[in-house]
């Protein structure tokens, strides 16, 4: 009897355990859980069943199971970057570190640096973007380093030589040639100029100059002479002035810029006037001649500067024709300071010939000079 209730409890057991199970068994193997850890398909894989209600045969959620919160992961957006120069490589493509975050773009040249969204940031703020420091390529000119305005002024210590014939009215055989050092013993004089020049489109520039010489003598003439048609007696105390005034203007290009030094080349209109004045001190005599013509000229210049020394030469020409030319040289160095002034000391030797309507005139100017500049 004792034997028949045991087995009888057994097989009730036995169908209540499969009851349980049925439902389980008919639906299959539970699906992987999206968020379960490595190694795992499911959290049944921890051995903790599906709870189930007989009343409606519904699975519920294992209250035993372990409660994982479903946060999305977090994305990092790359920082704001607005590159202005003009040639850059593109940005890397974003790619995620570790599953969180997207790597910043490649460093290029020209790049902002970490942390700031443009080259305008920073340098301090503002639109657009600043312009890194100016660092010429070798042999190619600045145009940013360099003032775009040039002004200068020189002031000449100069001694004359030469002969000069003035007629009256062009007329031949109303003059006579007149050294200025043994006729008329012409002092040392001077010679001003000033000038400005502009800088444009990198290697041109145009430029404007004033000068003006001056000189005097006094003397008794050791023979007779004819000035302007006027007859100027042996032995006749003179007092003589020469002025030679000079408007220039012109152009000229860069043949070879390097940094801190470059070679110039061009063209300019010399508008010059000539006067010259003899007065008899014992005649009372009093005769002057004066005159303008155009000369066109060549000019080439060179320049130089290393670290605050400062040096140039110069070289102009004009021709007309055989008997009316110039030639203009000019060497010099200095200091020049602050990048923007320079103070130069320097040799120069003009020679100016005329022949203009019977009126003559073979001059040699040479002397030192100062000359100082600044450009802007």
């Amino acid at each position: 009897m004792r034997r028949g209730v045991t087995a009888a409890a057994v097989s009730v057991l036995s169908l209540s355990a499969w009851a349980a199970l049925a439902p389980a068994v008919a639906a299959g193997p539970a699906p992987a859980d999206p968020v379960a850890p490595p190694g795992s398909a499911s959290w049944t894989s921890y051995g903790y069943p599906r709870s189930w209600r007989p009343d409606d045969g519904a699975a519920a959620t294992d209250a035993r199971a372990r409660t994982i919160a479903a946060t999305p992961p977090t994305v990092v957006a790359a920082p704001t970057w607005a590159p202005t120069a003009a040639a850059v490589r593109p940005p890397a493509r974003p790619a995620l570190s570790g599953g969180v975050g997207v790597s910043e773009p490649r460093r290029v040249v020209g790049e902002a640096p970490r942390g700031s969204t443009s080259w305008a940031d920073a340098a301090g703020g503002g639109a657009g973007c600043a312009p890194p420091p100016c660092e010429p390529a070798p042999c190619e000119p600045c145009d940013p380093c360099r003032g775009r305005f040039e002004l200068w002024a020189r002031g000449w210590l100069v001694t004359p030589s030469g002969d000069t014939l003035i007629t009256l009215g062009g007329e031949p055989g109303t003059g006579t040639t007149i050294d200025l050092e043994d006729d008329l013993d012409t002092e040392d004089g001077t010679g001003v100029a000033v000038g400005i020049a502009w800088r444009f489109w990198g290697r041109h520039r145009v430029f404007v100059e004033y000068e003006a010489l001056s000189f005097e003598g006094k003397n008794r003439l050791p023979q007779d002479e004819v000035f302007h048609g006027k007859d100027y007696p042996s032995g006749e105390r003179v007092q003589s002035d020469l002025d030679l005034r000079m408007w220039k203007g012109g152009w000229d290009y860069g043949l070879f810029a390097c940094e801190g030094a470059e070679v110039r080349a061009g063209v300019s209109a010399w508008w010059w006037t000539f006067e010259q004045r003899l007065q008899g001190l014992d005649s009372g005599l009093n005769e002057s001649r004066d005159f303008s013509h155009v000369l066109p000229v060549a000019n080439v210049s060179a320049e130089g500067t290393w670290q605050w020394l400062h040096g140039f030469a110069r070289a102009s020409y004009g021709i007309v024709g055989a008997d009316r030319w110039a030639l203009d040289l000019a060497v010099g160095g200095g200091v020049r300071l602050l990048d923007h002034f320079t103070i130069d000391l320097g040799w120069r030797w003009f020679h100016f010939v005329f022949d203009e309507t019977t009126n003559e005139g073979d001059l040699t100017f040479t002397g030192p000079f100062l000359e100082v500049g600044i450009d802007v």
